[in-house]
């Protein structure tokens, strides 16, 4: 039987072939299944000729020489034809040819169906008989190749590697989707454009390369065909996935299997941990295929696998695909539901996370199908509910040819979903070579041209195949949006055999909390002559914010010199959840005080200047420094500079405590000189309080009006200036530094200076 499937046509070519495929059945009911070639849907320019043709055979008791079968076609713009073919040779063959001129665009029905013989029944089976063929006034050819440009010329040169399974968006003036290609193994895309949009613009779609040249995508006119190449970079995002591979449940001590596919797209290299674990009602048995894994515990099956980076360009790595024999428990229930979970773990920062683990589940000797399609995440419950977060959806087509004969050509029909987003499709890997094409719809059409498939009699394992896409949904989808999806799967000439459907439910998940779980560590009081018990109190999982309540009213989360006793607390989350501790600070006092070595250091100092003091350090002590009627400038263990005060006294204080958090203080008395507490008189003004810690006042003995007060530093620099019009002039100095300054009071006549000292 000859293949139905025709060459793509040129654009420019004013015949486009669409190919319908037909199997009778003669008696007294008649079964007619139909197929149109959807590489050809897109027709232009005007008069656009479509030839349709087809060759095929016919069974149950026709003879090839005397035979004949009457066709009509239905053309959509109100004409028909009609052709009566002959059938020849032992299997009845027969061809058939129709050729139309459409005048006028639009979107056309086509039907095909014989009408002679007359027959009291007849059936369609799936097929496309109600598909549209869209008819333009003229159309363009966009193609091109996508490849990693390493020599960053933004043109393809020789050596550059070639960028497999990219999809181009081409979107019109108003960002309507006007066309879409995909890249095939050799880079190559081709798109085929409605001629005479306003600012087509080309780009590639979502995914983990970037377009390197011209980011924002390529304007061009859509009048002459258009050639249009993408250079791309990696964008150092990865991305783990880890989902379902085909999988049944047998009968309760029957034997059933199990798989999983995990992969990582992107460019950097890593390592991460597989893990497929099984339902506890079966026995996971014998290897089926795929890596050993490096153990089994339990119900756990786990792999560690390594990936190494890409030059430059987005690649996706299928790192564990593998299957499992499984035995169902007798005392399993048919049709009860088991559960497994695929899941994919590593240390790399990743685009998404949701698609690390995937929850799936199975009937016990549930109906199995070869030809299905699964969809990841599979969801909960029966109508798969998923949220708006796991907005990706990745798809997987299993076929299998169980005929009699290899199948030469499979191909694949999805009609997909219009909540999908279709410049995020992606193709992710198939079992054979595959081209992939859009069309308006929007449908998707997988070719496995000449994969020669055998039948599944000869050849069970040989004669099966798939392939994985995957696809974003649309944003801000409204709750309780449903996304169904199945395919048509063409062997050959034969009907399709249309899978099962996938269903997946966007849905609010209701507000679980995270049950509050809180940790407290403590120590005991265990020193001779001091309190050193200590509480620690961490969150580790809850509904933030928290309020944290102590019985002495405190909102700490740690305390330290705690004296033996019951300490409670209180800790509540946003969800309301308490949890409620006592935490018993015991006494055991086994450990000695350090003996402290005496302060070292000048007992005579002048004020407002820095001095150094030391005490003996002893292994494994720290030390705390403090002062009265001075400040601690800087210390270090045992050592600390004290810049002193007015005095006249002040006191100096080291605090040491040993490994056990036992402590032991010492003081040390320190006579401090200064002159100038009263107030200083000068012959033009005076100022008080002086030392201040506040408000200055400034008095002048006489006013010119050209007066001027002003505070510098030691170093010179202004810190305050003020302009004096009365007796008294008022300066707040509380947010100045302590330390020595200079009071400067200008006029006509020439300046005088004081000194001020800011405590």
């Amino acid at each position: 039987m000859k293949s139905c499937l025709s060459q793509y046509p040129s654009m420019m070519a004013l015949s486009v072939l669409l190919v319908l495929c037909s199997l009778f059945a003669k008696g007294q009911n008649l079964a007619f299944r139909q197929r149109i070639d959807l590489a050809n849907f897109s027709v232009c320019p005007l008069p656009a000729t479509v030839t349709m043709y087809g060759e095929d055979n016919a069974f149950q008791g026709y003879s090839g020489s005397l035979d004949s079968t009457t066709l009509v076609v239905l053309w959509g713009d109100g004409t028909s034809d009609t052709g009566k073919f002959e059938m020849t040779g032992y299997y009845n063959n027969f061809d058939y040819s129709f050729t139309h001129n459409y005048q006028l665009p639009g979107k056309f029905r086509v039907l095909i169906r014989p009408i002679e013989p007359t027959y009291t029944n007849f059936y369609y089976y799936g097929g496309w008989s109600d598909t549209l063929v869209q008819v333009y006034p003229n159309c363009i050819h966009a193609e091109g190749v996508v490849f990693y440009d390493s020599i960053n010329n933004c043109q393809l040169d020789a050596s550059e590697p070639k960028v497999k399974n990219t999809t181009i968006v081409v979107r019109d003036s108003i960002g309507s989707i006007a066309g879409v290609g995909f890249s095939d193994d050799n880079g190559e895309y081709k798109a085929n454009i409605p001629s005479g949009m306003v600012d087509a613009t080309a780009r590639i779609g979502i995914g983990l390369a970037n377009q390197k040249c011209s980011p924002n995508g390529y304007v061009f006119p859509t009048v002459n065909d258009t050639t249009i190449d993408f250079a791309v970079f990696c964008n150092s995002a990865i991305d783990l996935v880890a989902h379902h591979g085909i999988s049944g449940v047998g009968a309760p001590g029957d034997t059933g299997k199990v798989s999983i596919r995990s992969r990582v797209r992107g460019c950097e290299a890593g390592a991460a941990l597989v893990k497929l674990t099984v339902d506890s009602q079966l026995v996971i048995g014998s290897q089926i295929s795929g890596p050993t894994p490096d153990s089994i515990v339990g119900q756990t099956i786990y792999w560690t696998v390594s990936f190494s980076s890409s030059v430059g360009t987005p690649k996706t790595t299928s790192l564990v695909y593998a299957s499992f024999e499984t035995i169902t428990n007798t005392n399993a229930t048919l049709l009860s539901k088991v559960y497994f979970t695929a899941s994919i773990e590593s240390g790399l920062v990743e685009t998404a996370t949701y698609n690390n683990v995937e929850n799936w589940s199975l009937l016990v000797d549930g109906p199995y199908d070869p030809n299905n399609k699964t969809v990841s995440p599979q969801g909960l419950d029966d109508d798969g509910k998923i949220t708006l977060e796991q907005n990706e959806l990745t798809y997987t087509v299993n076929f299998q040819n169980t005929g009699t004969a290899p199948a030469k050509n499979v191909f694949i029909i999805d009609s997909l979903s219009q909540y999908f987003d279709i410049a995020s499709l992606r193709v992710i890997e198939s079992s054979d070579p595959m081209t992939t094409a859009y069309y308006d719809g929007p449908i998707l059409r997988f070719d496995f041209e000449n994969i020669n498939l055998p039948d599944s009699a000869s050849d069970p394992e040989g004669s099966k195949g798939w392939f994985i896409f995957s696809v974003n949904l649309k944003d801000s989808l409204p709750f309780g949006t449903q996304i169904m999806n199945n395919v048509d799967i063409y062997f050959d000439y034969n009907a399709p055999i249309r899978t099962n459907t996938t269903l997946n439910t966007i849905y609010d998940p209701p507000f679980v909390p995270e049950d509050l779980i809180v940790s407290i560590s403590k120590e005991n009081v265990t020193c001779m002559s001091n309190d050193n018990g200590s509480i620690d109190l961490t969150i580790i999982s809850g509904n933030p914010p928290y309020s944290i309540l102590w019985g002495n009213g405190s909102s700490a989360t740690s305390f330290t010199d705690l004296s033996p006793g019951i300490y409670t607390v209180t800790v509540t989350d946003s969800a309301s959840i308490v949890h409620t501790e006592n935490v018993e600070v015991l006494e055991n006092r086994i450990h000695d005080t350090p003996i402290i070595a005496p302060i070292q250091g000048p007992k005579k100092v002048q004020s407002w200047n820095t001095f150094n003091y030391t005490t003996s350090t002893t292994a494994l002590s720290s030390f705390v420094w403090t002062a009265d009627g001075g400040e601690i400038e800087s210390s270090v263990a045992n050592a600390a500079n004290v810049l002193w005060h007015a005095g006249p006294i002040g006191t100096l204080f080291v605090t040491e405590a040993n490994e056990h958090g036992c402590t032991a203080i010492d003081s040390f008395k320190v006579e401090i000189a200064f002159v100038g507490v009263e107030p200083i008189i000068s012959e033009g003004f005076k100022i008080y309080p002086n030392p201040t810690d506040g408000v200055l006042v400034i008095e002048l003995n006489a006013l010119t009006g050209t007066e001027e007060v002003q505070i510098r530093d030691v170093h010179g620099r202004l810190i305050q200036s003020k302009r004096i019009d009365s007796g008294n002039t008022y300066l707040d100095l509380r947010n100045v530094a302590k330390g020595v300054y200079t009071v400067t009071v200008l006029n006509d006549s020439g300046t005088e200076h004081q000194r001020l000292i800011v405590r």
